[in-house]
């Protein structure tokens, strides 16, 4: 398999993903769906009058988790 079909198990499709921003030096999380698309792009969708929207176009610097589909099971 190559690099790119491994981060596509990963991220390709429909997810539920933890989106993390910062503003003023404090963290928020929230989930919002995503999906993952062929060329590695994520695609979301919210809206656009969210405290989310308006920290992400303050600062662009966001933390991703994307969770695979997958069961959770504890080694």
């Amino acid at each position: 398999m190559s690099l790119k079909e491994d981060i596509l198990t990963v991220m390709g499709g429909e997810h539920v993903a933890a989106i993390a921003t910062v503003q003023e030096g404090k963290p928020a999380v929230r989930f919002m769906a995503l999906l993952g698309l062929g060329d590695l792009s994520l695609v979301g969708a919210t809206m656009k009058d969210t405290r989310k929207v308006e920290q992400i176009k303050k600062n662009p610097e966001v933390a991703l988790s994307i969770w695979s589909g997958k069961n959770y099971i504890d080694p």
